[in-house]
């Protein structure tokens, strides 16, 4: 079974549904179940990824499952007047769902702003990012700075992921 799959199956979305905990009777390396959605044709994009938190569809407690390599290039310092990407999740609205990113990668992450909370994943709040790989990253803030996530509290967790 995959990291996000279901009876075997791969799963080929990002989904935004309720998930499960583990609860005594799995094992500490069994992971709960995602439930997928219909995948974009093409795949999922930065675009889809730059919705979570901001889409009333990509709720910052949904649960997202990856299921091919991102570039945030059309992120980088000419977006957004030169601040780039802005990052999932803050101290007033944490991200506290699922991000599995199944083993891929999302690369080209550029952010560069006078605040707090600035990363990939800016604020998360007893989620769960698993499985994902950050590469080619550059990240300029205030303070409280991460490349894949800033601030991590209250029982969350960040799970066979790296930073490259």
């Amino acid at each position: 079974m995959t990291a996000c799959g279901k009876n075997g199956d791969a799963i080929k979305s990002i989904t935004t549904t309720t998930t499960t905990s583990i609860t005594p009777s799995q094992s500490e390396n069994e992971q709960p179940e995602i439930e997928p959605l219909p995948v974009p044709e093409g795949g999922w994009t930065a675009e889809e990824l730059a919705k979570i938190g901001v889409d009333a569809n990509y709720p910052l407690s949904g649960s997202y499952c990856l299921m091919n390599d991102i570039s945030l290039s059309a992120y980088g310092e000419n977006y957004n007047n030169g601040e780039g990407w802005a990052p999932i999740g803050n101290d007033t609205n944490e991200f506290t769902g699922i991000f599995d990113g199944n083993g891929h990668e999302i690369s080209d992450l550029y952010i560069n702003r006078e605040a707090d909370y600035q990363g990939l994943f800016g604020y998360v709040m007893a989620g769960e990012i698993r499985n994902l790989g950050v590469v080619d990253v550059d990240v300029t803030g205030n303070i409280d700075v991460g490349g894949l996530v800033e601030t991590n509290c209250n029982g969350g967790s960040l799970n066979t992921s790296y930073l490259d």
